[in-house]
């Protein structure tokens, strides 16, 4: 179940107004609501990080063509769609059922005479999120006005988003130390999109491995969200000492960070990524 975003330490909050002047055609004067439409296209950016295409291409073509003409006409009963689609009545039911099933269409009965209630079909909620959305594009926009407007609201932006992921993931680790913490912090980060996982090394580390970047079009536009990721980490493994190894925003396939704990040994260099 996602979890409803705290409330605390957002700081006040009020409306975000453009003025000419400034990024492109607009300067910003108060950017505090910019912070819950940013949050907003965080979250789904992170579930939908859709760099063109849409997940709709990969439904089964028959499956598409019903979702699409669904989507362009609005509701649509079956004989309505087999006359769109120029199939029979049977092969349109045969689709709306698997659409149905998948929870990517919803219908209502309708009683316009005698008989049985047609079904007159929509596309649902979940089916609506397989067309294109460009909320990545939208995040970075916000992003850039902010920075534009004020480069510390910016830092606070990321902050406040670090807080919030910092105070949900306490929860989880309450209890956990050493490498059972880092797993079950891999478990929450993988939850989140990132595709991550944790192993226990010969020496004792662990090594923590991202292999997907949830926010990648962000991060690659302002480093403060990878920054921002060093600092969520610290803040979870207390007395850690955490070195990313590897980043996915030069080029490498996965961010990986060596992770050791205080009881541990270690020979390792200081480097910048190093708390």
């Amino acid at each position: 179940m996602r979890r409803r975003m705290p409330r605390e330490g957002l700081g006040t909050l009020a409306p975000a107004s453009l003025e000419p002047g400034g990024f492109g055609e607009f300067r910003i004067k108060r950017v505090n609501a910019v912070y819950i439409v940013f949050s907003l296209s965080f979250g789904y950016l992170m579930a939908m990080n859709d760099p063109g295409g849409s997940s709709l291409d990969l439904l089964p073509e028959g499956r598409r063509q019903v979702l699409t003409a669904l989507k362009e006409a609005g509701t649509l009963a079956a004989e309505e769609i087999a006359k769109t689609l120029g199939i029979s009545v049977s092969g349109a039911r045969q689709q709306l059922a698997a659409l149905a099933r998948q929870g990517l269409v919803e219908h209502d009965r309708l009683r316009d005479g005698p008989g049985r209630p047609r079904h007159i079909y929509r596309v649902s909620r979940g089916g609506d999120a397989l067309f294109t959305r460009r909320y990545g594009e939208l995040a970075i926009e916000l992003l850039a006005y902010v920075q534009a407007g004020n480069p510390q609201e910016l830092q606070r932006v990321f902050l406040e988003r670090q807080r919030r992921r910092v105070r949900d993931g306490r929860d989880r680790l309450e209890g956990l130390e050493g490498a059972k913490r880092v797993h079950e912090l891999a478990r929450i980060l993988d939850q989140d999109g990132y595709f991550a996982h944790a192993e226990v090394l010969e020496d004792g580390a662990v090594r923590l491995v991202e292999r997907n970047c949830a926010v990648r079009d962000v991060a690659e536009r302002f480093h403060e969200a990878c920054s921002s990721e060093i600092e969520f980490l610290t803040d979870l493994l207390p007395g850690a000492r955490i070195l990313r190894d590897s980043h996915i925003v030069d080029g490498a396939p996965a961010c990986a960070y060596l992770i050791r704990f205080p009881d541990e040994d270690s020979t390792s260099d200081n480097t910048p990524e190093e708390r």
